[in-house]
């Protein structure tokens, strides 16, 4: 049973990480950032995670230009629920990919300590625990 659910949350970590990088190619928003701040920041470490806020950096070591690209993807719940109600649903296939991906390593992942520690009241508690947080993401999904 064990293995089982290993294998279980094994696919739904696949499913995981194939939604994520479908979202990530198909609605995914991409900064570019280049300059001798960028190198500056690059060179001392202090990326900033705010390109539109100014960081001090000291320069005193780096001279020249430097290239930054990052790249953001977001979907929220509200937005899967809208376009779900909306009949769009092959649009929202890699979101639904990414949620029952994460239901699934949660859920199948919990089962196996469950299963597979000896300790029946801390298998317990570990799965009341991922259960109570998966009833949350569903409330969550509903209030949306």
């Amino acid at each position: 049973m064990v293995i089982l659910a290993l294998v279980l949350a094994g696919i739904s970590l696949v499913v995981l990480i194939i939604g994520g990088v479908t979202i990530l190619i198909l609605s995914g928003q991409t900064n570019y950032r280049s300059g001798p701040e960028v190198g500056a920041e690059i060179m001392s470490g202090q990326v900033n995670q705010f390109p539109e806020e100014r960081v001090g950096v000291q320069r005193s070591f780096f001279v020249g230009q430097g290239a930054a690209v990052e790249r953001h993807a977001t979907v929220d719940f509200a937005e899967v629920k809208a376009q779900l109600v909306a009949g769009n649903c092959l649009a929202m296939i890699p979101a639904l990919l990414v949620i029952s991906g994460f239901v699934g390593v949660f859920f199948f992942g919990a089962l196996a300590v469950l299963f597979g520690v000896p300790n029946i009241w801390l298998g317990g508690a570990v799965m009341l625990l991922v259960l109570y947080f998966l009833l949350r993401m569903m409330i969550d999904f509903i209030r949306a």
